[in-house]
């Protein structure tokens, strides 16, 4: 795995949402860290350990300021880095799994570095820098991508949610897994999802935004925090309709075969269990260069789970000349 790789297509995906942000230069201070532990393991210079730290701070300081201006809506260029982590800490901005990277990284390498002019380090935590730094910006440019996709598709769906609210209003007497198969095909429809370039990110974001806009009288939750016997899990979403309430899990696929299925069905049982609800969904989008089977129909399957629990399995096919039907 390419972890610069795995940076620079998150940081397309940021810019193409928001041209002007300096997500790139964060990249590049870790590709320089980068350089400069591979110089040192050639050279064994000890001082370039030292330096990649230097360097993973600098983007460590970098995403933090990108992440006030991009999540906090504010502006960054008056904020010392202190006023800048201790909003982002005290505001709570930060998802669980953000806050926990951006604690460790800050506790182990951005505070003895910056407070000790005599601090030298190892090729072992030069390396675990690269490491920390990478995970808690990565994980923190995924939120940043949700944030901006969710913002914009509100945006869009402004013009749209008045008419759409009507043509789900014909549905409110159907039972919540007709009206949640209803609304999942309308979105799919809607986005043109077979030929997506979305992320598995913005498609999650993207979807928020329609139930939200569209189905104002549903509590949408994306990623509650759960546990079962063998850990904690975070499904997609759980959707309540008064004391109703179903898991729904998302998907994107490239190539959609029997282990595949078998793996998305067990994840989503094990959320529904986990979460004590009666149903559970899969949507399940392609990617753009997907490939085609012999299928001719998007596919919808329902799976009873146990005695009084079921899933509902919504696959789209990839797109082939003209326009998928319907199921």
């Amino acid at each position: 795995m390419d972890t610069l790789d795995f940076l620079r297509e998150k940081t397309d995906r940021i810019n193409a949402r928001l041209p002007k942000s300096g997500i790139a230069a964060v990249v590049r201070h870790i590709e320089m860290a980068e350089r400069h532990f591979e110089r040192g393991r050639d050279r064994a210079d000890t001082d370039l350990f030292t330096d990649v730290v230097y360097r993973t701070n600098h983007a460590f300081e970098g995403i933090l300021k990108e992440s006030y201006a991009i999540l906090a809506g504010k502006d960054p260029a008056n904020k010392s880095a202190y006023d800048i982590e201790n909003y982002l800490v005290e505001s709570n901005i930060f998802q669980p799994r953000v806050m926990e990277l951006f604690t460790h990284y800050r506790t182990k390498w951005r505070n003895p570095s910056t407070h000790d002019h005599v601090a030298t380090f190892t090729a072992s935590e030069a390396f675990l820098s690269i490491l920390n730094v990478t995970a808690f910006v990565g994980i923190l440019m995924d939120q940043m991508v949700e944030k901006l996709t969710f913002e914009q598709e509100t945006e869009k769906l402004r013009g749209e949610a008045d008419g759409l609210k009507r043509e789900l209003e014909r549905h409110r007497n159907e039972p919540l897994v007709d009206r949640i198969t209803y609304l999942l095909q309308s979105f799919a429809s809607r986005m043109a999802l077979a030929e997506s370039d979305l992320s598995e990110t913005e498609l999650v974001a993207s979807l928020r935004a329609f139930l939200e806009a569209v189905a104002p009288g549903l509590t949408v939750i994306q990623e509650p925090t759960i546990r079962d016997n063998m850990g904690f899990l975070r499904p997609d979403f759980v959707i309540r309709d008064g004391q109703e309430r179903i898991v729904l899990e998302v998907k994107r696929y490239r190539k959609w075969d029997q282990q595949i299925h078998r793996v998305a069905l067990d994840q989503a049982r094990r959320h529904l269990q986990a979460a004590d609800v009666k149903g559970g969904f899969v949507l399940a989008v392609p990617m753009s260069d997907a490939e085609r089977g012999e299928e001719t129909h998007d596919q919808v399957l329902v799976e009873p789970v146990g005695t009084d629990q079921w899933l509902v399995m919504i696959r789209l096919l990839p797109k082939a000349k003209g326009r998928n039907k319907a199921a």
